[in-house]
């Protein structure tokens, strides 16, 4: 087995320095993008979640078994978004 020199082994140190630094940003970018993606399903799932609070209200005032089971099936399908996340 031949033996490495001193600049091949400074060589390599450098070379997977580089490929880490590499993955660090990567990952950063990762990151950030999925912030992105998380941040937009939101956005658009405050508006929902705002809408069968106020269904839930006018469902109290004029309770009905019909009422329930349809803000129960809001909640389902919220829900099946937030799992999604």
């Amino acid at each position: 087995m031949a033996t490495r020199t001193s600049d091949e082994i400074k060589g390599e140190i450098k070379k997977t320095v580089g490929l880490l630094q590499t993955l660090r940003d990567e990952t950063k970018l990762k990151i950030h993008l999925a912030g992105m993606d998380i941040k937009k399903t939101w956005d658009e799932l405050q508006p929902k979640l705002a809408d069968a609070e106020l269904t839930g209200q006018r469902a109290a005032e004029h309770a009905s078994e019909a009422t329930l089971d349809a803000l129960k099936a809001t909640v389902k399908k919220l829900q099946d978004v937030a799992k999604s996340l």
